[in-house]
């Protein structure tokens, strides 16, 4: 987490005693996020609460109040105050890896993409057909069975008994049968055109959705499938999820906070828990770097468990899913730990900008699980902070094979884009190196 003041967050009160009211509302927020209140949308994967950082908490120094932003952008409002955590790099920045993780056009300037207060929202449909695009791209359309009774001519499943009797006493040339029908009526296809539906006719969003094509003919696939555009909160909540349609948790995700958004109690909810709206930057940062990755290394299998599902650490069960794997010739040779934060050097000691101990340890526990001892592999993490040191790679003690470090992608302070590029070939460039050539140094 990182230090802020309350000019950096933004907080609009309505009160007379605005900085009493903005403490307030974010020592609730803090008690809405324990007890999992708050809609935080996952990009790549659904996380619990308790696994992840609250987006903004208050601790006291010298006996003033002292804000600690982590890894999300968004809003919170209570009580009249709405609270706002800016892009630590920028909207531009911000615009930049969502137009790149997501291959999606991103608008620019003020008034658009660019206003603060509105930043977050605006983002709802762009979020929205980015990840129905990927969840359509790994997954497939989901179908589900449902039983049915039909009367027909041709004998299928079981013969219901009563209906049969009452309906085919006089016409014996029918069966009235009883039996399980495969339908593309799922409740996630469902909440895709009930979300469809809903973007579709609000102003703000129906001229995000007149340029996707695309997804006015899926729309229309599933409408002539019979698939309703109707569904509840409680059967979206109600989803199983398994490893045939997993890809589709965020979009699940997302579909449900717009159904909420435009229900008619959101007000009486808002009241109660307050009204938030949270994008986790950790991972739009893993998407953008597995994009840069898979477009630059050519010749390699770049992709992400996050897409693929779990890995299998124990016989027990216990699952281990790093951010992204590369492989060369089906063979892992570097493993990327995506890191959205401060990460200066590997570091010797549990440091603020070091490596903290938990993530070398997690990483370690990558390395032995894909490493063989006759072959090269790579831990690597990666954050957005500028590294002083260009080569911050080095060696385990007496496993010469195996590499661990810090490449960072550096990403601007400012508004400015155009040297991102540049960073994005460097990141490339010490990454080829890393896989290709032993460092000298020893861990």
């Amino acid at each position: 987490m990182h230090k802020v003041t309350i000019d950096d967050c933004q907080y609009l009160p309505l009160e007379e005693k605005p900085l009493i009211a903005c403490l307030k509302a974010i020592g609730f927020l803090e008690n809405q996020f324990k007890k999992n209140n708050l809609d935080i949308i996952g990009l790549c994967g659904s996380k619990k609460n308790s696994e992840t950082e609250c987006p903004l908490s208050i601790s006291y120094e010298d006996g003033k109040p002292v804000l600690y932003a982590s890894h999300y952008i968004g809003e919170f409002i209570y009580n009249d105050v709405d609270i706002i955590i800016k892009p630590r790099f920028g909207y531009s920045v911000v615009n930049y890896l969502f137009q790149y993780a997501c291959e999606i056009f991103m608008p620019q300037g003020g008034g658009q993409m660019g206003d603060e207060i509105n930043f977050t929202i605006s983002l709802l449909p762009i979020l929205w057909i980015a990840l129905l695009k990927n969840s359509i791209t790994y997954g497939r359309i989901t179908k589900d069975y449902i039983k049915v009774s039909v009367n027909q001519k041709n004998f299928r499943g079981r013969l219901n008994v009563k209906k049969h009797i009452k309906y085919n006493i006089v016409d014996q040339s029918k069966f009235y049968c009883t039996y399980n029908k495969l339908t593309p009526d799922t409740t996630i296809n469902r909440t895709i055109r009930a979300c469809y539906s809903i973007l579709s006719k609000d102003d703000k969003f129906s001229r995000y959705l007149s340029f996707q094509t695309d997804i006015r003919m899926f729309d229309e696939f599933l409408e002539s499938h019979n698939v309703r555009n109707a569904v509840t909160l409680k059967e979206i909540e109600g989803i199983k999820y398994t490893k045939m349609n997993f890809v589709y948790q965020p979009l699940m995700e997302l579909s449900k906070f717009i159904i909420k958004r435009h229900s008619r109690e959101i007000q009486k909810e808002a009241q109660v828990h307050g009204q938030s709206f949270f994008i986790d930057m950790s991972e739009l940062w893993e998407m953008y770097l597995l994009k840069v990755l898979q477009r630059g290394l050519q010749g390699y299998y770049v992709y992400s468990p996050n897409l693929t599902g779990n890995i299998e650490l124990l016989d027990n069960g216990r699952q281990i899913r790093p951010d992204i794997i590369i492989e060369k010739d089906e063979k892992v040779v570097m493993i990327i730990d995506a890191k959205w934060k401060s990460y200066l050097e590997l570091g010797k000691t549990d440091m603020p900008i070091s490596v903290s101990r938990e993530d070398l340890y997690q990483m370690v526990t990558y390395i032995h699980h894909f490493s063989n001892n006759n072959e090269n592999i790579a831990g690597i993490f990666v954050s957005p902070a500028k590294q002083e040191e260009s080569n911050n790679v080095t060696f385990f003690k007496n496993k010469p094979k195996q590499k661990i470090g810090l490449i960072n992608l550096t990403l601007p302070q400012d508004e400015d884009t155009e040297c991102i590029s540049k960073s994005e070939e460097a990141f490339l460039s010490a990454i080829r190196n890393c896989i290709n050539v032993v460092p000298s140094q020893t861990f």
